[in-house]
């Protein structure tokens, strides 16, 4: 179902696969391909994505550990109303 959804452009899709990956849910553990999906419903307007590429930015997972990127993405979702990146 997230597959077709992402085939669709769904973007709750390409987060709900993107999450699978990250924290392996019926999937090997994969930072990578997570935040390959993240970018791609971060860049659709995804909130939670959003939040999720600040956290693999702030602590390295599947990309560079890279503090300027987690802040803006971190902004990004709050600046969208999601409530865990409004308050860091």
């Amino acid at each position: 179902i997230l597959k077709r959804g992402s085939d669709l452009g769904f973007t709750w899709s390409y987060f709900g696969q993107g999450y699978f990956y990250f924290k392996g849910f019926s999937v090997e553990q994969d930072f990578k391909k997570a935040v390959e999906l993240f970018r791609k419903a971060a860049d659709l307007g995804n909130d939670d994505a959003q939040y999720h590429l600040g956290v693999c930015y702030h602590h390295g997972y599947g990309v560079a550990r890279n503090e300027r990127e987690a802040t803006k993405f971190y902004h990004k979702a709050a600046d969208k109303g999601h409530g865990v990146a409004a308050g860091i």
